[in-house]
């Protein structure tokens, strides 16, 4: 049986309808779609798409040629045989191009950042697309915002930000993946980091499917999930490689109620140690 933990994306057949009469020669550019026509002249293609990566890839082609798309549809059965059926997001990126993103094109306090509409990027092979549905506002991103301390420019850019788009952590779901993807399938609830080049502070954002990117837990939602990142992924190295953590050893933490306190406090008490914890009076109970 096949494995539904990786790729199964079973190739769609969908029927893609455009503004105007194209003449049958175009199937070739369209991939090898059929071309045929409704009763109203406009032009209907179609056909299998391999993936859902290949189809954002064919809708972004049609549309940068100028030619008006009128609407996308999943074939739900054809000579009698079941097609596998698309989900809602799915639906979104497809019919969308264009998704809102928060810009910064100088540094200074938060008026700085701007809401701007920018083309929805495509994943590459190894890539899967993820519609966020929540990311977070950290220090760090602060720091780029406004470029201070100063010499923090030495990695933000000295006169200007060289990064546009803030936001490291992530939480969505995956709407698009690469053909090479195997770890990843369409649907998939995920959380992780954008990673150094930030990003996360927009509609959709495109992740390698090798970088800090997991299934999120059934029991937490997109917001706690995006929150647990930054912490989490600060104090495990520290705590698990650094420390050699392990069962039966004592732990002070200093700051257990903060973001990488109350991360570390849960790491540690997961590998077994005995935990102590230093926090001001009213998050006694939240260490605890």
């Amino acid at each position: 049986m096949p494995d539904n933990s990786t790729q199964s994306q079973s190739a769609h057949i969908y029927q893609i309808k455009l503004k105007g009469h194209l003449h049958d020669d175009w199937s070739d550019w369209f991939g090898g779609l059929t071309v045929s026509h409704d009763v109203t002249g406009n032009t209907l293609l179609v056909g299998d798409v391999v993936d859902q990566a290949r189809l954002h890839g064919l809708l972004k082609r049609i549309r940068d040629a100028g030619i008006e798309l009128v609407s996308v549809n999943p074939i739900s059965e054809i000579d009698g045989k079941s097609i596998p059926h698309i989900t809602q997001a799915e639906q979104e990126i497809i019919m969308n191009t264009s998704m809102k993103t928060i810009i910064q094109t100088h540094y200074g306090a938060p008026d700085v950042l701007q809401l701007v509409e920018v083309e929805t990027p495509t994943p590459a092979d190894n890539e899967v697309l993820v519609k966020i549905h929540a990311t977070t506002v950290t220090a760090t991103e602060a720091v780029f915002r406004q470029g201070k301390p100063y010499f923090s420019r030495l990695f933000t850019g000295l006169t200007k930000p060289k990064i546009k788009t803030l936001g490291e952590e992530l939480a969505g779901e995956i709407v698009v993946v690469g053909k090479a993807v195997t770890k990843f399938k369409v649907g998939d609830h995920v959380f992780g980091t954008a990673g150094p080049n930030f990003g996360a502070n927009a509609e959709y954002l495109c992740v390698p499917e090798d970088e800090v990117l997991a299934r999120m837990p059934h029991n937490v939602s997109y917001q706690e999930a995006a929150a647990s990142v930054d912490g989490f992924l600060t104090a495990l190295p520290f705590l698990r490689d650094t420390g050699n953590i392990r069962a039966g050893q004592k732990v002070l933490i200093n700051g257990a109620s903060g973001s990488v306190g109350a991360a570390a406090v849960q790491i540690a008490k997961y590998y077994g140690a005995e935990v102590t914890g230093v926090c001001s009076a009213r998050n006694v109970e939240l260490v605890k």
